[in-house]
């Protein structure tokens, strides 16, 4: 049997039959739509875990390098200010990204995409994309990390 829809009834009665009039968990098309879904939050998630970082980090930089302000002192010095605004600009970029990965809607399930496309190597290959996605996500939150330490150390 395909996994694409059928105009025959008798078909189409058996396909709901074998899938319980709903979602069918143990097609290889919902599956990877599943894996995918899963890959996608683990990336999302290493981006999250990034930016809560840069916002910890970026506290501490304050803390250390910003002084109180007094009347004697009225004015922060300027070049902590620049390195807690590029902080901050990482930070909002990352959240940025995080969102857009956690937004994204993998292929739907349609008669008019089913003619177009074959769905489950579809789905492979995004899950494949999206694996990608992961690893660099983990560069990302391991590179912005050692350099927000060093330029702290500093």
């Amino acid at each position: 049997m395909s996994s694409g829809p059928s105009n025959d009834p008798i078909v189409q009665q058996l396909q709901l039959l074998l899938t319980g009039y709903g979602y069918n968990f143990y097609s290889s098309v919902n599956q990877a739509r599943a894996d995918d879904l899963l890959v996608r939050e683990r990336a999302s998630y290493h981006l999250a875990q990034a930016v809560d970082m840069l916002a910890t980090l970026r506290g501490e930089y304050q803390r250390r390098f910003i002084p109180p302000l007094t009347r004697a002192n009225p004015d922060p010095p300027q070049e902590a200010l620049v390195q807690v605004r590029e902080i901050e600009a990482a930070q909002q970029a990352l959240s940025n990204v995080e969102t857009t990965i956690r937004g994204t809607a993998v292929p739907s399930q349609d008669r008019i995409w089913w003619r177009f496309r074959q769905e489950e190597p579809l789905l492979r290959q995004l899950l494949q994309f999206d694996l990608a996605l992961v690893r660099s996500s983990e560069q990302v939150y391991h590179k912005q990390i050692n350099k927000i330490r060093i330029r702290i150390e500093k």
